[in-house]
């Protein structure tokens, strides 16, 4: 998708898992096989790769298949979706909302927030976040604890063990010590 050019970056390259709605996106210099496969190849050795790569009908994406493909034999790329073209406008119309909102046009250095935020969002359809539901907890939005240690000065295990009362499964001290190795 074609953005403002921020630097030497125009464009941002965005996937979407189909099943759980978790954004990836990156900023690219230029629209290539390579520079999409390059973000690809990166969440594939993270997450693995999906059953299905469905694309739309970008020419960066005409020789995907046969770069992904040796690497990943079972992977299936199916090109075009209409629904594609309202997924990028949505992504962008959040980065020109934030450029526009903070007058702005260094759109790249907020990218991984933008991505951050959607994953964060409640789906309608899961009634979950899609962070939750790739990490199985739900997302660190309100950091208030993490706040006060720090302020307090607390930056170790102990320490933070013994300023703060951590819920836990309610084992004692004693239960706990039975276990420890």
């Amino acid at each position: 998708m074609a953005q403002a050019q921020d630097n030497e970056y125009r464009y941002i390259v965005h996937m979407r898992d189909h099943c759980t709605k978790f954004s990836w996106a990156r900023a690219i210099k230029r629209k290539t096989t390579d520079n999409v496969a390059e973000f690809l190849y990166d969440i594939f050795l993270m997450f693995g790769p999906p059953v299905i790569l469905q694309c739309d009908n970008g020419k960066e994406f005409s020789s995907i298949t046969k770069k992904l493909g040796d690497l990943w034999p079972s992977l299936r790329v199916i090109m075009g979706d209409h629904i594609t073209l309202s997924r990028q406008r949505h992504y962008g119309e959040k980065n020109c909302r934030w450029m526009e909102t903070h007058k702005q046009t260094n759109w790249t250095s907020v990218l991984g927030q933008i991505a951050y935020t959607m994953n964060c969002e409640i789906c309608r359809t899961t009634k979950f976040s899609p962070y939750e539901l790739v990490f199985g907890v739900p997302p660190h939005k309100d950091r208030v604890l993490l706040d006060e240690l720090f302020e307090s000065g607390v930056t170790e295990e102990i320490l933070a063990r013994d300023s703060v009362d951590i819920e836990s499964n309610h084992e004692t001290e004693s239960e706990n010590e039975g276990n420890m190795l």
